[in-house]
């Protein structure tokens, strides 16, 4: 895997085992707790985080197997980055895009972990089959923010889980 590639999925894998460290103690009726109406349990934030992963995932893949044209992405691939994460570190609330804010009621975090681990380990296995090639076209595509670079598209994988954690931290506090 090129060494960029490599030292944001090694972040994104820090992010993600602290964050399971953190949450490892906790009782299956806290972890499933809803702490309101509008808000998301500990184990739904976790839920989706991993189907943001594996859409990720999934749609870079699709990219990369069905084109043979890819456009090169230009500035604005950083600029959608830079203002996706601006608005990742914003202390305001925004509703999920509607593909990703489907939450189960309750789940095993057992189970969630073992989801996690098999999305992950199918990112870096394409992360690691990319053609050098591709690294600098579009082929990540945020539901809102639009196109984007591999790089780009890792940044906010990064951000989003960061932001969760954030969110979770203040929910066991």
């Amino acid at each position: 895997m090129e060494k960029k590639l490599l030292r944001q999925f090694d972040a994104l894998e820090t992010q993600r085992q602290q964050l399971l460290q953190r949450v490892a103690s906790l009782s299956d009726e806290q972890l499933n707790k809803i702490p309101a109406a509008d808000k998301w349990s500990i184990n739904q934030i976790i839920f989706h985080v991993i189907l943001a992963e594996e859409l990720s995932y999934k749609s870079i893949k699709a990219k990369v197997i069905s084109s043979k044209d890819f456009q090169k992405a230009s500035v604005m691939s950083f600029i959608r980055s830079a203002l996706l994460k601006l608005v990742l570190r914003s202390p305001r609330k925004f509703k999920a895009p509607l593909i990703v804010s489907k939450m189960p009621e309750k789940s095993d975090l057992l189970e969630l972990v073992t989801k996690w681990e098999e999305v992950r380990l199918l990112t870096k296995e394409l992360l690691e089959s990319l053609p050098p090639h591709l690294l600098d076209k579009y082929i990540y595509k945020h539901p809102v923010a639009g196109k984007m670079d591999i790089y780009c598209g890792l940044d906010f994988l990064n951000e989003h889980l960061r932001r969760h954690q954030i969110q979770i931290e203040k929910m066991i506090e």
